[in-house]
């Protein structure tokens, strides 16, 4: 039985309604993976050694440097906080300070173990400390500020503490 019209050959499907979706696609995505990542974040890793100097070792933690600075009228504590700005490069810090009078008893001990109580519990993976006592700092005082910077009533603050030399 012979048709009356030829058969024709099969149709190809039409391929632009799935390539007009990927590209929109891309459209939409490559923007945001542009804003949102930088290069340097994707192929480096901050690799630091220490310099034999007795440096701590770099911290990646949001907090990352804690000093406390004994003067004779006032003790100072210098925190160094990550910028948690996606844009913000890994070197950038807040640095925040609080400036604690001496009591008339001496350097205010309970006020220094609530403000790095405050600091541990933005970052309590950070152990480091940094303590920098004044020249004229007597020996007992300097053993109150370590053990007071080691350690309050709540439990372990920063336990390894590196003393820079007053001189």
């Amino acid at each position: 039985m012979r048709r009356l019209v030829p058969p024709r050959p099969p149709a190809r499907p039409d391929l632009s309604a799935s390539l007009l979706a990927t590209v929109g696609l891309m459209m939409l995505l490559l923007p945001v993976l542009l804003v949102t990542s930088s290069p340097t974040r994707l192929t480096s890793s901050a690799l630091r050694l220490l310099d034999g100097g007795g440096a701590q070792p770099p911290h990646n933690g949001p907090l990352a440097s804690v000093e406390v600075i004994a003067a004779p009228e006032q003790l100072t504590v210098l925190a160094y906080v990550q910028l948690a700005d996606v844009r913000a490069r890994p070197e950038q810090a807040e640095r925040r300070e609080t400036v604690l009078p001496h009591t008339p008893a001496g350097p205010d001990l309970v006020g220094l173990q609530r403000s790095l109580r405050q600091l541990h519990r933005l970052d309590p993976s950070q152990r480091a400390i940094q303590l920098r006592p004044a020249d004229t700092l007597d020996v007992a005082t300097w053993a109150q500020l370590m053990d007071a910077v080691r350690s309050d009533a709540a439990g372990p603050l920063f336990p390894d503490v590196r003393v820079e030399d007053p001189g």
